[in-house]
């Protein structure tokens, strides 16, 4: 069977607040055992941030959803208007930075779990490398799911039915 891209595993996940917990407990450690590493180790992390990144959409996705409807609801716009209205908020320069930083994240971790995994033996610099890039992942989604509500609720308490 063909390996899964983090794209597939991402859409095929189900995963929750549990995934995330253990992903940060078990990459949160510094380092990469003395100098032996399995293709395993590669294919964990790998499967580790499809997984962290749908929990993490799972986990904001509903709240992120509330705020918008209140936000339409609250300035009494059309649908029209919410989407033309609401666009700026969740698309804007900001939001975009992190779309590419998450988005070269994904392809690094893609490219480095690749590597690591195919290799007859698998260079533990490269294990230590694919952590690092799976924390600054984290950090990415995590800093724009903050930025998201933060744009949103500043947009809530100016609406007019507030």
């Amino acid at each position: 069977m063909a390996e899964k891209s983090i794209a597939q595993r991402l859409a095929a996940s189900s995963l929750m607040s549990a995934v995330l917990a253990f992903g940060i407990a078990v990459f949160s450690t510094s380092g990469v055992k003395a100098q032996s590493c399995s293709r395993a180790e590669f294919e964990a992390v790998v499967d580790q941030a499809g997984d962290t990144l749908a929990a993490l959409n799972q986990q904001n996705r509903p709240l992120m959803q509330r705020k918008l409807r209140d936000l339409k609801r609250a300035n009494s716009w059309s649908q029209s208007e919410f989407q033309t209205k609401a666009l700026p908020l969740v698309n804007d320069e900001t939001t975009l930075g992190y779309d590419r930083t998450i988005r070269a994240a994904f392809t690094s971790i893609n490219n480095l779990g690749s590597a690591g995994g195919e290799a007859a033996k698998p260079d533990c610099s490269t294990l230590k490398e694919l952590q690092a890039t799976f924390k600054q992942l984290v950090q990415a989604v995590e800093a724009k799911w903050a930025h998201l509500f933060g744009q949103l609720d500043k947009a809530l308490a100016e609406a007019p039915s507030r």
